[in-house]
């Protein structure tokens, strides 16, 4: 599967997605959007066809009933392949079709190529969303194998160990040979080894553990626990010990370790399902069985044979304490009531251990003794067999008939409180009857005179009846020419036992001994009998032999006479000591007492995962009411046992009230901190809403700035273009109108005062300390921004406003945390609800068709800014080349000609305002052109005709360099252009889209729309503020700025996006360290795909120079596509430009093989796919 997984992504995510698609559209482009369109088209079709072949291994998984991890992850990434290829997919070609088609609208076509382009960084980051996952999963199990599979040794090494101690201590003489040194000596070498593999496996458990977060995903911080707790002490113990020559120690400690591994293996295995771990455990219950009874008749034959140790048979048996043991550990949780009878079945295994390991005993006596405890764990291994089975029943018909709720652990509590009250009453009930059977009278003196009588003379009749058969026998196996004779004594003793027992009934009635039903069935037999011995006696001289049959017929009726007297004398010694109806009544309460102990291990069962320890309790219960069920079906009371079944249910009753009042608690907590954490979403939307304004009024405050550093036209104000009234920024956008900055001031100084008062609202609800300590961090940011809003100062403001967000998004998270906590605790599991999801799904797509629109509106604008940059560094260049070729000299004053330091102050100020514009500072940058073109003009020699080199003849043809005079008028047509670019203020027109954006998500980001995957919220904040300071550089007109912060926002919804469709297919989301908005191995404000300076869709060479792909970015030109770095597809780390920390863990498990429990389909599909040759 491992491998499968492998081919797949490099089949999809090494496939040409991002190509070009936010190029603006022109006829240069048509070629690439068609061979776009169509290569768009074959990755659906390759995304089709993966999914149907992913539905094969599905069927093969169902066919074979193989359940857990592997399944689960396998359907989720089948279903996202669904989504993808039946919408996403479709959706991208249906919009690079458009940009195609759609020429005359240059802004649709590119808000097409940019909502194809954002597609494709969706379907990208959800892909390798999976595979990190499944990546994650494939670690987790080969070290779950790893450390299994070191247990084994471990358990060897003990073996050994054991065995080695019992060499020393029989013979005196072994522990002075050298012979024993070296074995010690083996055995810590054999240590050493495992301890360096186990500090092996932990280091890289370690690493896990710091990469993954401990909230997420529990395994690593859970098994260095039991490292450090249990493994570490255990494996050092046992090296100093054989060191030492401590046998005994050591094999105590390296049990420990062996111990330490099963359980780490456990901790880290892949997650099983009640239903599959009961399976399990059935199957490993019915071997261990067999081989019970295999060592059971290995040790019967013990006292038969001398070939047979007892020592090998007692380290077998020592193998199956360990492998009972271990199935215990494995339902205890799910089935306590099997670990219960398992453990029963450890001790009898252990008492048949110590049988065997009696060294004082005689084989027969070891044989004897062993077979029994042997026997009596078979038994017990049966009943958990059978606990087991009723089980699975019970959960089949749990889903055949689903229950309409699920109650919550509290409901469960107090139902179970009401069954444990009702299950002691009844026990007290018992208890109470059975006190009063036990005072009921005894029989009489006469009565039990009478009874005894007539048990003695019914002991008589026995005699008599039997010495008869068994005289019958002798004759006929030794004798049997007595035939006759022996069949004429017959009818005379039956009859005249039948008159006795006419006397014996008499007496039984006046003892009151209920006899008649067996003296009836003996008078019966008796008659038969006597038939029989007459029909023998008139055969006997005509047919010997069937007489002889005749009369083994009247034996045989004689015996069945016999055990029908003997009953009979049972009961009347009963009656002797006990009345008929004390010991009917005893009875009766021991059927009552069998159906209270099993309504006790019911409730018990149903108590296990809310309240373990009054299902201990319980058990305990039900185990003296077994005591008192056996003593009341022998005619005993047993109120011992019955007291001490109250006390437990006592017990167990006051765990319950513990639980369900600390319960109460938790969810009354709950309730307060769901109501805080409301509170602090409305503060986040409030301070984003308030946040924006800011940024808006920012970007206003810059954009006026920069036209009053703008040169105006004649007869307007300073920074007043023609034509536009005096206050208002000419192409002002259509945004809504932010408040003024003082009533901006107001409005924080409010949500400061009201994050105070969240913040004594958090501390009622008892609201974790981080949560508090944020609120209080976020309320000194609101503080710092209130006093820049004062000055007034928007731009300062907007960093403390930032901080505030940040903080009250950590209160919240603190705060949901905690919420989570508390929902587990009361069994309330938090699930998210679908609508949710796809309506934040639905908003996330809106806000990325508002941003593809913002960023058709950003292209012109930003790229005309690279142009300008461009060639006033050009400008720049050429006039040092100027000044490098001027001949130095100096005047009769020894200074420098005014010509060569006007072409100096000429070069710096160029190449001052190549700066600003590379700075994206438009107003600084004109300024210098200015500048620049007064000191080009200066430079320029008296006399020199335009167009003429000092020194050049008119008519001559100018060299390959510009002369001063082209470069002044360049630098004015540049001044002229960027003073144009300053007045039409492109870039504003972005700042609406933007807003309306924002206004989409924000309260998605506050966490007002329901409960989201932590990664979606993270990264829907990080859109938030990507788009404020979008918006703000779009306000201030700054085109470049503002399309880099959309791109950073448009990432983050992407990230979004793909965590919300994972959630909705039930896979996990953003990977741990990952920042929101930023793919694996991205630089932040980098687009997928994109070269460091490069804008979307741009070739290398397009705009500004870029050296050749490296194939680390996904490109299909060059050093790209099967041929490049990328094209192969062995090893993990060279293929995914992943971040260092994932990267290293996923190459732990890079060579991990295919799990051998899948079926033998599944692996020949998987090495047909994988031996499939490249094209």
């Amino acid at each position: 599967m491992m491998k499968f997984l492998q081919i797949l992504m490099a089949g999809i995510l090494f496939t040409p997605v991002f190509i070009e698609a936010a190029k603006p559209v022109s006829t240069k482009a048509q070629n690439e959007l068609i061979k776009q369109e169509v290569q768009q088209g074959n990755i659906g079709n390759s995304l089709g066809r993966v999914a149907r072949q992913i539905d094969l291994v599905i069927a093969e998984y169902d066919r074979n009933g193989l359940e857990g991890d592997d399944v689960d992850t396998l359907k989720r990434f089948r279903g996202m392949l669904n989504n993808l290829t039946q919408s996403e997919v479709a959706k991208i070609v249906e919009q690079l079709e458009a940009a195609r088609i759609i020429d005359n609208d240059s802004v649709k076509s590119n808000q097409n190529a940019f909502g194809a382009f954002a597609g494709q960084k969706q379907v990208t980051v959800q892909l390798e969303q999976i595979y990190l996952e499944w990546q994650r999963q494939q670690i987790f199990r080969e070290l779950s194998s790893r450390f299994n599979r070191l247990a084994g040794t471990q358990r060897g090494n003990m073996q050994r160990t054991v065995d080695l101690y019992k060499k020393l201590s029989g013979s005196s003489s072994y522990r002075y040979r050298e012979e024993s040194k070296i074995d010690l000596r083996i055995q810590e070498l054999d240590q050493v080894g495992i301890n360096e593999e186990a500090a092996s496996l932990v280091k890289k458990l370690t690493e896990l553990n710091e990469k993954l977060n401990a909230t997420t995903e529990p395994r690593p911080q859970l098994a260095m626990e039991k490292v450090e707790a249990d493994l570490r002490p255990a494996l050092d113990g046992a090296l100093n010990d054989l060191k030492g020559n401590k046998l005994a120690s050591a094999a105590g400690n390296e049990r420990r370790a062996r111990d330490a591994m099963l359980d780490l293996a456990r901790i880290l295995a892949p997650k099983r399902d009640k239903e599959e771990v009961i399976r399990q455990a059935i199957l490993d219950i019915e071997k261990t069985i067999a081989d019970q009874e295999k060592v059971k008749g290995d040790t019967q034959k013990l006292k038969e044979t001398t070939e047979l140790k007892s020592e090998n048979l007692e380290r077998d048996q020592a193998e199956l304490v360990d492998r009972t043991d271990l199935i215990r550990e494995d339902v205890k949780e799910f089935v306590p009531q099997a670990a219960e009878e398992l453990k029963a079945s450890t001790d009898n295994q252990q008492n048949a251990r110590a049988a065997l390991n009696n060294s004082q005993a005689t084989n027969e006596n070891k044989a004897q003794q062993a077979a029994q405890q042997q026997s009596e764990a078979i038994e017990n291994l049966a009943e958990a067999k059978e606990v087991l089975e009723e089980e699975l029943e019970k959960m089949a018909e749990a889903k055949n008939n689903p229950q309409e709720k699920k109650k919550d652990k509290l409901e469960q509590l107090k139902e179970l409180a009401e069954k444990v009250a009702e299950l002691k009453k009844e026990e007290e009930a018992i208890l109470e009857q059975s006190e009063r059977i036990d005072a009921l009278p005894d029989p009489s003196e006469a009565e039990q005179s009478d009874a005894e009588a007539a048990r003695q003379m019914t002991e008589e009749q026995v005699k008599k009846a039997q010495q008869m058969a068994d005289h019958i026998k002798q004759v006929l196996e030794k004798a049997p020419e007595q035939t006759k004779p022996a069949a004429e004594q017959v009818p005379a003793l039956a009859e005249k036992i039948t008159e006795e027992l006419k006397a014996i009934e008499k007496r039984a009635e006046a003892g009151k001994a209920e006899l008649e039903p067996e003296l009836k069935e003996a008078a019966d037999q008796l008659e038969q009998a006597a038939k029989q011995a007459q029909k023998a006696t008139e055969l006997a001289a005509e047919n010997p032999k069937a007489a002889q049959n005749e009369l083994s017929e009247a034996g045989e009726k004689l015996e069945r006479a016999v055990d029908a007297l003997e009953q009979a004398s049972q009961k009347a010694e009963e009656a002797r000591e006990m009345t008929k109806e004390k010991s009917e009544a005893f009875q009766a309460q021991a059927k009552k007492q069998e159906s209270v102990k099993g309504e006790t291990k019911n409730t018990q069962q149903e108590a296990v995962e809310a309240a373990p320890e009054a299902a201990e309790s319980l058990g305990q219960a039900a185990k003296q009411m077994q005591k008192s069920e056996d003593q009341l079906n022998q005619d005993e009371n047993a109120a011992d046992a019955q007291q001490a079944a109250i006390d437990a249910l006592e017990k167990a009753e006051e765990q319950l009230a513990e639980k369900i009042e600390e319960l109460e608690k938790a969810a009354e907590q709950k309730k307060a901190l769901e109501e805080l954490s409301e509170n602090i979403a409305e503060l986040i939307k409030d301070q984003q809403d308030l946040q924006l304004d800011t940024a808006k009024a920012a970007g206003q405050e810059q954009a006026k700035e920069n036209q009053e550093n703008a040169a105006a036209p004649e007869g307007q104000p300073e920074g007043q273009p023609e034509g536009q009234p005096e206050g208002q920024p000419e192409g002002q956008p259509e945004v809504n109108q932010a408040p003024t900055l003082p009533e901006q001031a107001k409005q924080q100084g409010e949500l400061a005062q009201e994050t105070g008062e969240t913040q004594d609202q958090a501390q009622q609800a008892e609201a974790p300390s981080d949560a508090q300590q944020a609120l209080d961090q976020a309320k000194g940011e609101m503080q710092k921004a209130q006093e820049q809003l004062n000055k007034p100062d928007a731009q300062e403001a907007r960093q403390p406003q930032g901080e505030a967000i940040d903080q009250l998004q950590e209160a919240k998270k603190a705060v949901d945390e905690k919420i989570n906590e508390l929902a587990k605790e009361l069994g309330q599991p938090q699930q998210q609800d679908p609508s949710d999801l796809a309506n934040a799904q639905e908003a996330a797509e809106k806000a990325q068709e508002l941003l593809n629109e913002a960023l058709s509106e950003l292209q012109e604008p930003a790229g005309l800014m690279e142009e300008l940059q461009k060639r006033q560094q050009d400008i720049a260049d050429a006039l040092k080349q100027q000044q490098e070729q001027q001949p130095q000299g100096q005047n009769p004053e020894g200074q420098q000609p005014p010509q060569d330091n006007a072409l100096a102050e000429a070069q710096e100020a160029a190449q001052n305002a190549a700066e600003e514009l590379a700075q994206n500072n438009l107003p600084e940058a004109i300024g210098e052109m200015k500048k620049a073109e007064a000191a080009i003009a200066e430079a320029q020699e008296p006399g020199q005709e335009p167009g003429q080199e000092p020194g050049q003849e008119p008519g001559q043809e100018p060299g390959q360099e510009p002369n001063l005079d082209q470069l002044g008028q360049e630098q004015s047509d540049l001044l002229d252009a960027a003073q144009a670019a300053q007045a039409a203020q492109a870039a504003m027109e972005a700042a609406a889209p933007l807003e309306d954006a924002s206004e989409l998500i924000e309260p998605l980001a506050a966490g007002l729309e329901g409960q989201l995957p932590p990664s979606a919220q993270e990264a829907f904040d990080q859109a938030v503020g990507d788009l404020a300071e979008a918006i703000e550089q779009a306000m201030a007109n700054n085109a470049v700025p503002s399309q880099q912060a959309s791109q950073q926002a448009q990432q983050a919804l992407a990230q979004a996006a793909a965590a919300l469709s994972m959630a909705q297919q039930g896979q996990p989301g953003q990977q741990p360290g990952q920042q929101p908005g930023q793919q694996p191995g991205q630089q932040p404000g980098q687009q997928p795909g994109q070269q460091a300076g490069q804008q979307p869709g741009q070739q290398p060479g397009e705009g500004q120079p870029s050296e050749q792909g490296d194939g680390k970015i996904g490109n299909w030109q060059g050093a790209g596509g099967k041929d490049g770095k990328l094209g192969s597809t062995d090893g993990l780390g060279g293929r995914l430009n992943l971040p260092q920390r994932e990267r290293e863990a996923l190459l732990q498990s890079s060579r991990s093989k295919t799990p051998q429990e899948y079926s033998t389909l599944v692996e020949q599909f998987l090495k047909r796919l994988s031996d499939k040759p490249k094209k």
